[in-house]
């Protein structure tokens, strides 16, 4: 039986959300209304700035560290987090309709008991105490490490002279918590599909898409490019200081380091959730190749040939063995990953701002 979607429920077919009530107010706010919550969540941003404004703590020569020179505040809060409250509702919401693009594509056979399992086994490893307190656990460490930080400095964000400090905690706390809550949802995203496609498929090398019917899952990991572009914006400016205000080396073990992982972290998340379906795709692939063959070695047998080739085209069917060899030339060529050139192009270029925005600067300082 094939699988019915319901209409009303963007994330009705796989509950990636799970138990964790925050994380799925926060994505079903993202779904239902995608730029009110990235306003929303640049707003917060604002809270703990617009109180050390009223301390005074917007420009204060006074201090090491005040509101305007702090570009770690700017590069988290008001980049970083809304990029991240856009991608679990463009991300997130959009899985169950890749997924039902898969079904109407007639790539995805599963049977209803087949789904319903799936279903169930995903629904285990989002409600999972570990997969629903790691986000909470690393939010509260990254949030407690920094606020220990910047007891030593003078700051406009120590606790011991400022309200405006007191805030940090609660808002690190959620950035972090919430960077956690996507990347398990994503690799949860990898763990559906990589079930999905060990059952009956039907990729289909001749699809109009260029990928085998798997457009779609292009699609999806595209909408990563947005938050990738964001993050990279975060790195570069991060890069920037170290090399404009601590005078450090550009091409440095920080920056390079820096820089390492967040390539690391962009590959993994846009590809991991492709590698599920490239077996199948392989596997399609070569099986094609077996039947054009074995179409070769039939054609062949029909007229006592052991291997027909070229020389002997007009004795048995010159025509159907031109198609053949066509044919198998195409499929041989054919990839077996369900993205288009285009989606590389644009995901690489947007992974490249950081190191390309750095190299200019070294270049016009030289």
């Amino acid at each position: 039986m094939a699988l019915v979607f319901t209409k009303k429920s963007e994330i009705s077919l796989f509950n990636l959300t799970g138990s964790d009530r925050l994380g799925r107010y926060i994505t079903l706010l993202s779904i239902k209304y995608p730029v009110a919550s990235v306003v929303i969540a640049c707003l917060l941003g604002f809270i703990a700035p617009g109180i050390a404004f009223v301390e005074g703590n917007w420009s204060n020569p006074s201090l090491e560290l005040d509101v305007v020179r702090d570009l770690g505040w700017w590069n988290q809060f008001l980049l970083a987090f809304p990029a991240l409250v856009y991608l679990s509702g463009a991300y997130l919401g959009a899985f169950p309709r890749t997924l039902r693009h898969l079904v109407n594509a007639g790539v995805i056979l599963a049977s209803e008991a087949e789904w319903k399992a799936i279903r169930r086994s995903t629904k285990d490893f989002v409600s999972h105490p570990a997969v629903s307190y790691f986000p909470y656990f690393f939010g509260l460490l990254v949030a407690t490490a920094s606020t220990l930080l910047f007891l030593t400095g003078n700051s406009w964000i120590d606790v011991r002279f400022f309200l405006a400090g007191w805030l940090v905690p609660f808002q690190v706390f959620l950035l972090y918590y919430f960077l956690a809550y996507i990347a398990l949802r994503i690799v949860s995203v990898y763990l559906v599909l990589s079930k999905l496609f060990r059952l009956n498929v039907n990729i289909q090398p001749f699809h109009a898409d260029g990928c085998g019917g798997l457009k779609s899952l292009s699609n999806q990991s595209s909408r990563l490019t947005v938050t990738t572009i964001a993050f990279g914006v975060i790195i570069t400016i991060a890069m920037y200081t170290n090399i404009a205000i601590y005078e450090l080396n550009p091409f440095g073990v920080y920056n390079l380091l820096m820089f390492s992982v967040y390539v690391v972290v962009a590959v993994l998340s846009f590809f991991l959730p492709l590698y599920a379906t490239s077996t199948s795709m392989q596997a399609a692939k070569q099986h094609l190749i077996g039947l054009i063959t074995e179409r070769e070695e039939k054609l062949g047998s029909e007229q006592n040939l052991s291997k027909p080739d070229q020389k002997n085209l007009n004795e048995y069917g010159e025509e159907d063995l031109k198609a053949l060899l066509s044919l198998k030339q195409t499929v041989r060529a054919m990839q077996v990953w369900p993205f288009t050139p285009g989606a590389i192009v644009r995901f690489f270029g947007s992974v490249a701002i950081p190191i390309l925005v750095i190299s200019v600067q070294v270049l016009v300082n030289l």
